[in-house]
């Protein structure tokens, strides 16, 4: 999930931060899905879910994209 491009960005950004939380050692995986991103929203949204450093507004921009907001 957190590395297929067909899934919504909501899915894969939450897929990160579950996968972050559960497995720490995890952090490469995430960022290689992150680079591997087209989207640049959420590829800073996977980078920072990477580092535990997620914050609410990149993850609003993130997430708003997929609203079409």
């Amino acid at each position: 999930m957190l590395q297929d491009p067909a899934e919504d960005r909501g899915r894969r950004i939450g897929a990160a931060m579950l996968l972050r939380v559960a497995a720490p050692d995890a952090a490469p995986r995430i960022r290689i899905a992150a680079e591997t991103s087209a989207d640049d929203e959420l590829r800073a949204a996977l980078e920072r879910a990477a580092e535990e450093e997620l914050d609410d507004a990149t993850l609003e921009r993130a997430l708003r994209v997929t609203r079409g907001s």
